[in-house]
């Protein structure tokens, strides 16, 4: 494995003085675990010209996909371009303007350098201490393009909005295979007594998703959106065993967005089933709280930002969010593991319509994914959402 011209690409970084004498590039994350590229570890020896002393440097680097189908379907063209853009535009612009306003703790909870961070496993999800750490990340790269935009609007309109387009056209998630899997669905909920009464409002949002226009974000929660925050982009450093620094990875979707989308399909996703059962309200709580507390720290206004307004969003996504959920639990989050399958082998690619192709699909569903789209339900039975 290797990266062509690593030192034209690093020139910037290592400046005339130093030079790479070798590399050692691994997987950072499994193949088959990141479906829309490869996502490496890159250990690099540098040599400082003068002194003739040696560094190592453990960063992460992003291959795209060598399947076609997957390089379509990411759209990487632009994707990989704005990817790039989010490390070298937005993300010092936010920095900086974090800067300006006095704060000592500017966001970082990119990865560059991956060190001795991690992933969980997909299938055991992320304890109540590992999503509270992850909110507070999450709500300070929601918080900061709020309060640039809410006190700095030109600059806001200038230098980051334009960039915030890259999620998927909304053609390519209408026409999705999974979508003629409704029957499925069904067959699930009706195992349990608790999700029966709410099947026809499922089905509601079901056929609402199937027929959603282009998004229309909303302000004033309106922010920067990651687009795929998940326990795969997530990685963790621990100490004694507890997480205390997370790093989110694979920024080639976002987009502008309400801030709730990031929130619930992280929650949807990536926590235990039993914290979601007995920790989710907390949960909430805990983001909103980091939310609020970093725009104050930037001086922006908060009144328009009460947590009632901030729970009537949930209200106005979660017909594109719990379907979108319901799917990739059932196909990615407790899809196959350990092996790289071809896009035709993928359980989320299987023609649904096909009455052969259903016994297949209902053999491979885990017991897990059913528990958890159970409670998905209804959790926003609960909140009235749906």
């Amino acid at each position: 494995m290797s990266i062509e011209d690593l030192e034209g690409v690093l020139h910037r970084h290592l400046g005339p003085e130093r030079r790479i004498v070798s590399n050692d590039i691994t997987n950072l994350i499994p193949p088959g675990e990141n479906f829309g590229g490869e996502v490496l570890k890159v250990d690099i020896t540098i040599e400082d010209r003068k002194t003739r002393s040696h560094k190592v440097l453990h960063v992460v680097a992003k291959r795209i996909s060598e399947r076609e189908t997957s390089q379509r379907f990411f759209n990487v063209q632009k994707t990989f371009k704005g990817e790039i853009d989010f490390y070298e535009k937005i993300m010092p612009t936010l920095q900086k303007y974090q800067k300006s306003c006095g704060c000592e703790e500017v966001i970082n909870c990119f990865a560059d350098i991956y060190g001795s961070f991690q992933n969980i496993d997909r299938y055991l999800g992320c304890n109540r201490n590992e999503a509270e750490l992850i909110l507070k990340d999450l709500a300070m790269l929601h918080a900061v393009p709020i309060a640039l935009k809410m006190n700095n609007p030109e600059q806001f309109q200038a230098e980051i909005r334009p960039k915030l387009n890259n999620a998927f056209p909304v053609e390519k998630i209408r026409n999705h295979a999974f979508l003629n899997g409704w029957f499925l669905v069904e067959e699930i909920l009706y195992e349990s007594d608790k999700c029966v009464p709410f099947i026809p409002q499922v089905k509601l949002l079901w056929d609402k998703f199937k027929c959603q226009e282009e998004y229309k974000s909303r302000e004033p929660f309106s922010t920067f959106y990651h687009g795929d925050l998940w326990i795969n982009n997530i990685m963790l450093k621990f100490e004694n065993d507890q997480a205390i620094k997370s790093k989110f990875i694979d920024f080639q979707l976002y987009d502008y967005r309400s801030p709730v989308l990031d929130l619930l399909f992280f929650l949807f996703t990536s926590i235990q089933t039993s914290v979601l059962k007995n920790q989710f309200d907390h949960l909430l709580i805990v983001y909103y709280e980091n939310l609020i507390k970093n725009l104050q720290q930037l001086k922006c206004d908060v009144q328009p930002f009460s947590y009632t307004e901030f729970l009537k969003e949930f209200k106005h996504e979660v017909h594109t969010t719990l379907v979108w959920c319901i799917f990739f639990v059932i196909a990615v989050v407790y899809g196959p593991k350990g092996q790289r399958v071809g896009e035709e082998e993928r359980f989320h690619k299987v023609d649904l319509s096909k009455p052969s192709n259903k016994d297949y699909v209902r053999k491979r569903i885990h017991p897990q994914a059913k528990e958890r789209i159970q409670y998905l339900v209804q959790i926003c039975a609960k909140n009235s959402w749906l």
